[in-house]
């Protein structure tokens, strides 16, 4: 194994993470839910250790039509998921497609005044290009902070402790239509 690999699983436990992860695919016709052992110091492999699947219902054409059905569909799934794999997920990482869907580049300036950058100041930039998503008819259901310019030069991964006039920050926001917050509010309270 790597030594990147085990420095990163060495993170996880001190961390106190789960060795297990799950992912869940929603699909129209099928809700499939994997849950797998991540790598350990020893080899590295990460191994399947639990699958579940379930019809998928209350999703028409890569749309949510009944949320409860739905629901329902992804309880079952998970929980036959966890009883192959004899665990109890607390977190699982979400595969979503379909037409109601899209992802938008956003960013914003924050003046800074040629003070050192902290993390508060990073924090400030990503709400800051957050709040210049306009698209009224949307619901933010994800962000990634792709990077960070300095007084106008682009290409900083992580501007901690550097000095600048102005930081920019540029944000990936993920959107769904109005109605998929709820969704993304049954995860939430199904997966603490």
């Amino acid at each position: 194994m790597s030594s990147l690999s085990s420095r990163v699983v060495m993170r996880d436990r001190s961390a106190g993470k789960s060795p297990y992860m799950a992912a869940l695919d929603l699909g129209s016709s099928k809700i499939a839910c994997l849950i797998a052992k991540r790598a350990d110091a020893a080899d590295g492999v990460v191994r399947v250790c639990g699958a579940g699947h379930q019809s998928s219902k209350g999703v028409k054409n890569g749309a949510v039509i009944d949320m409860d059905a739905l629901e329902r569909s992804i309880r079952l799934a998970v929980e036959t998921a966890e009883r192959a794999a004899d665990v109890r997920v607390s977190d699982v990482v979400i595969g979503v497609s379909g037409p109601q869907l899209s992802s938008d580049f956003v960013k914003a300036d924050l003046h800074i005044g040629g003070r050192e950058i902290t993390s508060a100041h990073t924090r400030d930039a990503i709400n800051a290009a957050i709040d210049t998503f306009a698209r009224k008819d949307r619901q933010i259901m994800h962000v990634t902070p792709l990077g960070f310019a300095l007084d106008s030069a682009p290409g900083v991964k992580d501007p901690h402790g550097m000095f600048a006039n102005v930081l920019t920050a540029n944000v990936l926001v993920i959107s769904g239509l109005w109605g998929m917050e709820k969704l993304s509010a049954k995860f939430v309270i199904y997966f603490m």
